[in-house]
């Protein structure tokens, strides 16, 4: 319902709230492997087959949480956002307040049922 707030805009104030993350880090493992080759002077000058054991290293993502600081843009105390205004223009003591002698719904839309002739957010144009 709210549309971007930000700071420039009128009753809209700064709010700093930790956040849980998830970050992915690499992490390097080891495994033993044991690989095949060919190999000379086994009877004779033939080749052969040969068996050696190698370490072997690959990268796996480890998943880390930690907490963060980020800036949320709200509406001051005492103030709301109607619909998709820019900024927080609606004073919270305003509430239920109507001009054209129609109710206001402040469930989920908070907005107004205004009689012919007016609009707005609280009917007052």
């Amino acid at each position: 319902m709210r549309s971007w707030l930000v700071l420039s805009r009128p009753n809209v104030c700064r709010e700093e709230q930790l956040t849980l993350v998830r970050l992915s880090r690499p992490c390097a493992q080891a495994f033993i492997d044991t690989i095949q080759f060919w190999k000379q002077g086994c009877s004779g000058p033939r080749w052969c087959v040969g068996y050696e054991r190698r370490i072997r290293y690959y990268i796996i993502y480890r998943h880390v949480y930690a907490t963060e600081h980020q800036t949320v843009f709200r509406c001051c105390p005492g103030w709301i956002q109607w619909d998709d205004e820019p900024g927080c223009f609606s004073s919270l003591s305003s509430l239920g307040t109507h001009f054209s002698g129609r109710e206001c719904s402040y469930q989920d839309t908070r907005q107004c049922l205004c009689s012919q002739g007016f609009h707005g957010p609280h009917c007052q144009y």
